[in-house]
């Protein structure tokens, strides 16, 4: 581990030593001058040796800006990558950043959103376009480094993006979560909107960024009796999730009624999430058991679904005891859950021991 973690430093040196060298060696007229010849080569060597250049000044922003449009992407590249290092003096490459933020290149995406987080302090437009970005970026790295943009920024920065943070259909933006405990109580409102729309998506996500924003209780209950009083079964499931999360101890009665109800819709798709806050609650959700064995014995379910129950059942521990005989059954019968299905009969007989 040792050694690749040498082997990776001596990677990282190299591939700064060029632009470091050309910083050396030349001056800033001869740098701007480089970004014009005609071998890529050479553009892309005299935009990385501007970012080493101390005191950079807006001219070289400027020219660094222009190159954002170069037809080779390792120059876009270096010249966004050089704009970061220029730090608060980059403000004037704003706009063409900005266009930047939609370059066909994965990793010119990136740098750029890392150029608009070294900038983002004194341009108020740069926080603005971090957040279109989030909403509609594919690619996890690139996502990785808005939200890394986001923070350098600073806690306002976050607040703003709170929405932003938690759109993920399936995975959250790498560092998302961090950036909402960042933003803190002030990014509760718009997380508690969001959780609350209903054309929210990605509830599971925003229940897990209010958990880590250490939300007032006396904010959040009004909204969690809406949700769990209303007919929306994603709301009401979202609700007992969070309610539990946040508060254990408190009306952990109706949390667990409230997802039992939810099992009991056959082909429910909040089936699988109730069974998940269900294993989340652990030896409490005792009272979920005969609804989760009932879940199980739906077989036309997706075995998606009925993974969920069997991993449940496993958490619930030894009170889940009267479950052996359909989980042995399953593990028996069914290929596809009888893993599932053996971890979670060791789980309970282990914890019964």
């Amino acid at each position: 581990m040792r050694h690749a973690a040498k082997w990776s430093w001596a990677v990282v040196c190299c591939s700064l030593l060029p632009g470091w060298a050309a910083a050396q060696e030349r001056t800033v007229a001869d740098l701007m001058r480089g970004l014009q010849d005609p071998c890529a080569a050479i553009r892309a060597e005299s935009a990385a040796g501007l970012g080493f250049v101390q005191g950079a000044s807006a001219e070289a922003a400027v020219a660094l800006a222009r190159v954002l449009t170069d037809s080779d992407p390792q120059v876009r590249y270096e010249a966004a990558l050089s704009l970061e290092r220029m730090g608060e003096a980059a403000a004037p490459a704003l706009p063409i950043l900005a266009e930047a933020l939609g370059d066909g290149c994965a990793s010119v995406r990136a740098r750029a959103a890392s150029a608009l987080g070294a900038i983002g302090k004194v341009e108020p437009n740069a926080v603005p376009l971090l957040r279109s970005l989030l909403r509609s970026e594919v690619d996890d790295g690139v996502g990785g480094q808005v939200v890394a943009a986001l923070r350098r920024i600073g806690p306002e920065a976050c607040v703003a993006a709170a929405r932003e943070l938690v759109l993920a259909e399936e995975n959250l933006v790498p560092g998302a979560l961090d950036a909402v405990k960042d933003a803190g109580a002030a990014a509760v409102p718009a997380l508690l909107e969001r959780l609350e729309a209903d054309d929210c998506r990605s509830r599971i996500h925003v229940v897990h960024a209010l958990s880590c924003a250490d939300p007032n209780p006396a904010l959040v209950e009004p909204v969690l009796q809406r949700m769990l009083a209303g007919d929306h079964s994603g709301k009401r499931v979202a609700a007992a999730d969070l309610g539990w999360r946040l508060s254990p101890a408190m009306g952990a009665d109706r949390v667990i009624r409230v997802l039992v109800a939810e099992l009991e819709r056959s082909l429910s798709s909040d089936y699988f999430p109730a069974s998940c806050v269900l294993g989340l609650i652990g030896p409490e959700a005792r009272p979920a058991v005969p609804a989760l064995i009932a879940a199980l014995e739906r077989t036309a379910c997706d075995p998606r679904l009925r993974n969920g129950a069997i991993e449940a059942l496993g958490r619930i521990g030894a009170g889940a005891v009267e479950a052996v005989p359909v989980l042995e059954r399953i593990a028996a019968q069914e290929p596809d859950l009888r893993e599932a299905a053996t971890s979670a009969i060791q789980s309970i007989r282990r914890e019964g021991d």
